[in-house]
């Protein structure tokens, strides 16, 4: 699993160095409507990394961390967990996820203004969201803000792990047409079926509830990127 997010990780860094090549060399295809032929091309591969990358949300895979797949049933086992300490959790959970929402739409409601504004362009917005592209996989290997905010021990547990589909997407949204509209509507399937399966679920998403979720069970050991190695070994073996 960790050498499959490293191929991820390597293949959204050269789309990321495309981006960045082709706005220092040429903005102008960035621009959505352009139609050099390298800016067709590249906005197809932006839009065809960021597509696929949300479609495999959908479906239960063994290569997927299990943080993306702790949604689907087959992934849950049950553990001994009373009803309280499960809405306890879950409260938690839900009131750090609130206030991360809270910060990202703050932050990009900065970039909307300038953009708005004319100090950014489609080509700035563009390239933000490769950045956003590239960090997501820089989270999930090495470091993650958005767990200290949710107070996470690791990916693993996170109880917003498929938002970040929404999160890449967000500059694109400013831009719209057909590539950022598209992008968006399978963004926001991802986000309602994470959200209608939390809400119908909850017990799937808290290692409380889910034995699978628990450091002791983990199979993708996706945090030795992250953690010093005496911590690494202590929450294994907790």
């Amino acid at each position: 699993m960790r050498s499959y997010y490293h191929k991820q990780l390597l293949v959204r860094l050269l789309l990321f160095f495309a981006g960045v090549f082709c706005y220092a060399a040429r903005q102008e295809w960035l621009e959505p409507g352009n139609e050099a032929w390298q800016g067709r091309i590249f906005r197809l591969l932006l839009w065809a990394g960021v597509f696929l990358d949300i479609l495999k949300k959908f479906f239960p895979s063994g290569r997927l961390s299990l943080g993306a797949q702790k949604l689907f049933a087959g992934r849950y086992r049950a553990a001994d967990c009373s009803a309280q300490r499960l809405k306890d959790s879950k409260r938690r959970a839900d009131g750090y996820a609130l206030f991360v929402a809270a910060v990202w739409i703050g932050l990009n409601l900065i970039f909307f203004v300038l953009y708005r504004q004319g100090i950014i362009g489609v080509p700035e917005l563009i390239l933000l969201t490769l950045f956003y592209f590239l960090s997501d996989m820089i989270c999930v290997l090495y470091f993650c803000p958005f767990r200290l905010m949710m107070h996470t021990r690791c990916c693993t547990t996170c109880r917003i792990f498929n938002w970040d589909s929404m999160m890449m997407c967000t500059p694109l949204l400013f831009i719209g047409g057909i590539y950022g509209w598209s992008l968006a509507a399978f963004v926001m399937a991802v986000l309602i079926h994470w959200e209608t399966l939390y809400s119908r679920f909850p017990e799937r998403f808290f290692e409380c509830s889910n034995e699978s979720l628990r450091c002791g069970n983990c199979e993708g050991n996706l945090c030795r990127g992250r953690l010093k190695r005496r911590d690494y070994c202590a929450d294994r073996n907790s």
